[in-house]
């Protein structure tokens, strides 16, 4: 009997532990599972996106490397093509604007030089300028030795004559047939530096005859290109050369003319070349001649440095005028833009060497006198790690 009574119990046990739980034992673990996710998840947050700005970092830097790597496998030069973000503004009219904000980058390569269609080749060289000494100068390439030129030069490519290394650039292609009937293609010249005007240059005679190269700029690859993480972006507002440079926001390349007054809006990406020694060879980008942005293509003189932000983080070219000249702190759009935001990385790229690190923005810093506080304060400020060439730890 007393064996028959402990079955029983053990049976009521059983039963009692197979019950749910009440709804008042239920409601106090889904309070007690809100209260640790309200205290747990902010922090969850935070290194996520701490992770999303590493994982970018380390993938522009990646990418970089591989083009570099290319080129030194290759022997040519080989680059990445940081694409604006384009739209359509329906307010202008439909009119195409290219902003500040890069979300994709492509491998580009730069074709072997085009010196005609047949072995010796020339081109006649000539000075219209007027007066004399201006340096306006024209090539002609006769249709019969560089039959494809008009259809594989275009504006922003680099020409060479004879023995001189110094490229000038292209900045326009055009037709002309002479009083012989003779037909060429025309190619418009950008004028040199004073720094390299030589007496080939200050041609007011005669033209000359001479062998010619013509550099064409890069192409994609037919590899595809590669897509930030979203929310990601490169930040071109506050991206460029040296300590303070941004020659890659459109606020500069329009200079004085006002970035809205500039036509057409498409500011083109922006090519960073590399050559077969690893070095930066060129830089390709908009550039602005008259009132009219066109591609143009310069040497880098110092570190190149692009910042790596958030998309909702990116200033429009409409407050970077007032940010120039005005405290930063006075308005919000200003204080939380990305050269302000110490989570973001810099990116940076020695075009002497070649090396590729990355370093943190350096945090804000107000002057004792806050109206000296502008965008190249805050330039400077932030790329404090990036020109000291503190990389960012793990990296």
């Amino acid at each position: 009997m007393k064996c028959f009574e402990e079955i029983r119990q053990l049976g009521r046990d059983a039963q009692r532990r197979r019950r749910g739980l009440t709804l008042v034992e239920l409601l106090m673990v889904i309070a007690i599972i809100v209260t640790l996710a309200a205290v747990v998840l902010p922090s969850v947050k935070e290194l996520l996106k701490d992770q999303k700005i590493t994982q970018s970092a380390r993938q522009v830097q990646s990418y970089f490397e591989t083009a570099r790597a290319r080129a030194m496998a290759t022997g040519r030069p080989v680059g990445v093509l940081i694409d604006r973000l384009s739209y359509v503004n329906a307010a202008a009219g439909g009119t195409l604007v290219t902003s500040s904000t890069s979300l994709r980058m492509s491998i580009v390569e730069v074709m072997p030089p085009y010196a005609g269609d047949i072995q010796g080749a020339t081109a006649k060289l000539i000075n219209n300028a007027t007066p004399p000494g201006s340096f306006v100068n024209v090539a002609l390439l006769p249709i019969s030795t560089c039959a494809t030129a008009s259809a594989i030069v275009t504006a922003g490519d680099l020409i060479t004559f004879g023995d001189n290394p110094i490229p000038l650039a292209i900045t326009g292609v055009g037709s002309y047939t002479d009083g012989g009937g003779v037909t060429y293609t025309t190619l418009s010249l950008a004028n040199p530096p004073p720094s390299q005007v030589e007496p080939i240059w200050m041609l007011n005679g005669p033209a000359l005859d001479l062998p010619f190269k013509i550099y064409r700029k890069p192409g994609k690859a037919l590899s595809s290109g590669v897509d930030l993480p979203r929310g990601i972006c490169l930040d071109l507002s506050a991206s460029g050369i040296g300590p303070t440079g941004r020659q890659f926001s459109p606020d500069v390349v329009a200079g004085d003319m006002g970035w809205g007054s500039v036509t057409p809006g498409d500011f083109r990406g922006i090519y960073i070349v590399f050559d077969a020694n690893g070095g930066v060879q060129r830089i390709y980008q908009g550039m602005l001649v008259g009132s009219v942005v066109q591609l143009g293509t310069y040497i880098p003189s110092s570190t190149i440095h692009l910042l790596l932000g958030k998309t909702d983080q990116v200033l429009p070219p409409t407050l970077i005028s007032p940010f120039d000249g005005t405290t930063i702190l006075q308005g919000s759009d200003v204080a939380t833009a990305n050269l302000m935001d110490p989570e973001n990385v810099w990116v940076s790229i020695n075009p002497f060497t070649g090396s590729i690190y990355s370093s943190v923005v350096a945090a804000p810093a107000v002057p004792a006198n806050p109206s000296l506080f502008n965008v190249a304060t805050r330039t400077l400020q932030a790329r404090q790690f990036a020109i000291q060439g503190v990389a960012r730890e793990g990296r």
